[in-house]
């Protein structure tokens, strides 16, 4: 047998006319009618036997069917690879003859796409794949079957259990999670978020308990997926507590005077009821308009308020408020703009200032700011001034015509802009990256830039796993099949069979990235470098060897916008981009065809398994960890809710603290995270009028960026945690009047009133200003019945500086002080010390307001999500400024340094 086999394989080196050698279903033959012979004939070449039958010649092999290949199972977004392959009757694979072109069948259509030359799987579940060549009536009775599974997470769906909600309630959300074809993804992990965020919101897994009214945008966060958030209504629940106010807040009124009583209605968790049923009533009585009560004779009147229907608890809600209607001296009414108001008017822009003077023997003069003034036979007084950012004060002194005098200092607040009292500040925060933030070039342990964070993903083992799994699915790569046979006769028998299949890979690197700002988000560039595939060649002979892969490069560009209340990381369409460097392989002991197709699988089926399995991870994966990183902006250095401790060391006043991303923007100098911040107290202490926050002017232009991170925050900030204090009642204390002037009699008190929050201001020198007005002292003495009244108000400045994560200010000076004392029957003994001693409360106030209604500067970071725990990542370390320096520009504190893990 080896004999005739020996003989065999010598003739199939010869074009002889008894039989045929095939290779590849190639077979090699004689002309008919003419003798067949070698070009060389040597003393090793074989002659024909005498004997042998007359030449014929060997038939062609002829295709008698079609095999389909096709993968068992890809997921939505990948290519199928489909394979034809035309056998002869032995199952011997053939080549396509010249002309013959394939066509593939779907079923279901629908379940795929075309693009771009490749067929993309689409719809989740089985589709069939058949093969056909029209040209040769052949077609495959057997298709491949393919499963298609869900692609990565590119879409959410929120939906709630209810649109609407009490203050207090719970609404659970439901997360719809699709890929990028609508096809359902299960399993997926998703968290929840409000917009906005804090103020007393509690998310327990997909399920949110908030305390305070308003709308919402409840969103779901799968990372690598955006959608919209569902809107949800809290609504205010029932009464629970009354607050009221007079406008104007005087001790005193003149006969015919009006007074406005303003009431505030809120729930238990200090949301503000506007519908709430409320009367009023007057002993004596008075005229009653509503909430408008006018009195025409004088005396002590109180004013009591009640909220009617149903109540929290059923308890009952009741208010009163005492005053003096008197004439005695001349009365001075700040009446426009009124005392303890607020202003919408410019810097330096012109107001009239109008005052009322009652006296029952008339006026004799009155001067306003020092300058001599004339009152109407009204007893009016008009005269002109010019305004300033923030509390302007206004001097009035009257005289009567029996030489009694009385002076008054009518405070009133003025800002051509506001920011509105339960809204987000917008950009309050904002956080500002420069390139060597976005990568610095160095990856490093801690993380120092945002590239750092992919270095990690692309040298984690899911891409390692990713690849061996893309490639083990594939197998075989090349299916068993006869690649070289000899026909005898007419017979034909395989000499040479081969299969190839994918054992293992290596990614042996270095693998880098690199990550650069653009217009409208980031473009990263991820070279892989010396990666390795093992293949196993089977059939008549045995071995393996390695495809060697020199590297392969993706690109892609992440679009960067706010969706769903944080920011979100996309994949720009049309962006994705992949170059493959040399391909060489390294297979010992073979030679011939079996290396042909060795190389042409290398440079085919291999480099495209190898290039589309890492640019589908980089371009997931990336936009995945990304989107994680980013939607995790927070400011965590001011929790949710926080106690800013009191004057009279009474119970805290308790602050609200919510943020909502205000702006995302991006250029190829800088990355910008812009966060709305809002302050809220808990409970209200009054109800007095607000135009809101004041907003000081020259806040235009953009953080200056100069370091690696900075962190910009409004000065406007203080003055929310500010205008919350006030709202609180945290001016509004009682206090021991010798704690601020030993020289006041022991016993002796100051109640003090704030009828305007203070506000804060940056100057050019860097140093920050702050107003106080409209501080109602009532200062009392042992053995006096009546309090003696006091008017108040200063600006004071102080130098700004950074301790940790908490801004101090030094240095705090009363650079003006406006005291007013009503009553003349104040002992001159008493009067130095009083004096001492109110100038002693007002410069704890300016120190207290600066200090204490921000416990920490609200500075952005990012947190890692425990999605991202997979790659490697310190799951809940925050990314953020590291080792800030301060500077102020622009009515905001600047914080400078650099950028990375905290």
């Amino acid at each position: 047998m080896g004999q005739r086999l020996f003989l065999l394989l010598r003739l199939c080196a010869l074009p002889v006319v008894f039989f045929a050698c095939s290779n590849s279903g190639t077979a090699n033959t004689a002309p008919p009618g003419e003798d067949a012979a070698p070009a060389d004939a040597g003393p090793d070449d074989v002659p024909a036997p005498e004997d042998t039958p007359e030449p014929v010649d060997a038939p062609a092999a002829v295709p008698s069917s079609v095999e389909t290949a096709a993968p068992a199972t890809v997921r939505a977004g990948q290519a199928i690879t489909v394979t034809c392959t035309l056998r002869d009757a032995l199952g011997n694979a053939l080549p396509t003859p010249v002309g013959a072109t394939p066509t593939i069948a779907f079923v279901a259509p629908d379940a795929v796409r075309d693009e771009s030359g490749r067929t993309l799987a689409v719809r989740v579940g089985e589709v069939t794949a058949a093969c056909s060549f029209p040209t040769l009536s052949l077609s495959d009775a057997t298709p491949a079957r393919v499963a298609i599974t869900p692609g990565d997470a590119a879409r959410v769906t929120t939906t709630l259990d209810r649109a609407s909600i009490a203050a207090g309630e719970t609404a659970t959300a439901t997360c719809a999670v699709t890929d990028a074809f609508g096809n359902a993804v299960t399993g997926a992990p998703a968290t929840l978020r409000l917009d906005p965020a804090g103020m007393g919101a509690t998310v327990t897994g997909l399920a949110a308990r908030i305390e305070r009214a308003g709308m919402y945008t409840a969103s779901c966060v799968v990372p690598g997926a955006t959608g919209e958030g569902a809107a949800l209504t809290v609504r205010p629940g029932l009464p629970a507590t009354l607050v009221i106010a007079r406008s104007p807040d005087m001790p005193t009124y003149a006969l015919g005077a009006s007074v406005d009583i303003q009431a505030t209605v809120s729930d238990r968790y200090g949301n503000r009821i506007p519908d709430a049923m409320l009367s009023y009533a007057s002993s004596p009585m008075a005229a009653v308009a509503g909430s408008l009560l006018t009195f025409e004779r004088e005396g002590r009147y109180t004013v009591t308020v009640r909220v009617g229907g149903a109540t929290e608890g059923g308890r009952e809600l009741v208010q009163t408020t005492s005053f003096v209607v008197d004439s005695s001296g001349p009365a001075i009414e700040c009446v426009g703009p009124a005392h303890g108001s607020m202003l919408n008017a410019a810097a330096g822009s012109m107001v009239t200032f109008q005052a009322r003077l009652a006296d029952t023997t008339g006026v004799r003069s009155v001067t306003v700011n020092g300058r001599a003034a004339t009152a109407n036979d009204s007893g009016e007084v008009s005269v002109p001034i010019t305004t300033r950012w923030g509390v302007n004060f206004v001097d009035v002194t009257a005289t009567d015509t029996d030489g009694r005098e009385n002076s008054r200092t009518c405070a009133f607040l003025a800002s051509d802009r506001w920011n509105g009292e339960a809204a987000h500040l917008t950009d309050g925060a904002q956080m500002l990256l420069r390139q060597d933030a976005v990568d610095d070039g160095d990856p490093t342990t801690p993380i120092t830039s945002i590239d750092d964070v992919l270095q990690r993903v692309v040298n984690s083992q899911g891409l390692r796993d990713q690849l061996h799994s893309s490639l083990l699915a594939a197998n075989p790569l090349k299916a068993s099949s006869c690649d070289q046979q000899v026909c005898v006769f007419g017979r034909c028998t395989c000499v040479f069979r081969s299969e190839v299949n994918y054992e293992r890979s290596e990614l042996n690197g270095p693998n880098t990235t690199s990550l650069s700002l653009v217009d409208g988000g980031l473009r990263a560039v991820v070279r892989f470098e010396n990666i390795r595939v093992r293949l196993r060649i089977g059939g008549t002979l045995s071995t393996s060897g390695w495809v060697d892969v020199a590297s392969v490069e993706v690109g892609v560009t992440f679009d960067l916008a706010s969706s769903g209340g944080s920011p979100r990381a996309t994949v720009r369409p049309g962006s994705v981009t992949t170059s493959v460097g040399r391909i060489s392989t390294d297979f010992s002991g073979i030679t011939g065809a079996i290396v042909d197709i060795v190389v042409s699988l290398a440079n085919g089926t291999v480099r495209n398994l190898v290039a589309n399995t890492l640019r589908d991870y980089v371009s997931s994966n990336f936009s995945r960890v990304l989107d994680g990183v980013l939607s995790g902006l927070d400011i965590s250095s001011l929790g949710a809710t926080f106690n800013v401790p009191r004057l009279d060391g009474a119970t805290p006043t308790p602050l609200r603290f919510g943020v909502n991303v205000s702006s995302v923007s991006d250029t190829a100098a800088r990355l910008r995270f812009g966060l709305g911040t809002l302050l809220s107290t808990a409970a209200p202490a009054h109800a007095r009028a607000s135009r809101g926050i004041a907003l000081p002017p020259g806040d235009t232009g953009e953080p200056t960026v100069s370091t690696p991170a900075t962190v910009a925050v409004h000065v406007a900030v203080l003055n929310q945690a500010m205008h919350s204090l006030w709202r609180g009642g945290w001016l509004d204390v009682g206090l021991p009047a010798s704690r601020f002037s030993s020289s006041l009699p022991a016993g002796s008190r100051f109640d003090v009133t704030g009828l305007l929050p203070p506000v804060a201001f940056l100057r050019a020198d860097g140093r920050i200003n702050l107003d106080l007005g409209a501080l109602e002292v009532a200062f009392t003495m042992p053995g006096v019945a009546q309090p003696f009244r006091i008017s108040v108000g200063a600006r004071a400045s102080g130098a700004v500086s950074l301790s940790g994560n908490t801004l101090r200010f030094g240095g705090v000076t009363l650079d003006e002080v406006k005291i007013s004392i009503t009553s003349e029957s104040i002992p001159m003994s008493e009067r130095d010390g009083l004096v001492m001693g109110v100038r002693a409360l007002v410069q704890q106030y300016a120190e207290r307001s600066l200090n204490d209604a921000l416990p920490a500067i609200p500075i952005p970071g990012f947190t890692i999500p425990e999605s991202l725990r997979s790659y490697g990542l310190p799951v809940g370390a925050e990314l953020g400024i590291r080792s800030p320096s301060l500077g102020n520009a622009r009515q905001r504190f600047e914080l400078r340094g650099g950028f990375g893990q905290r």
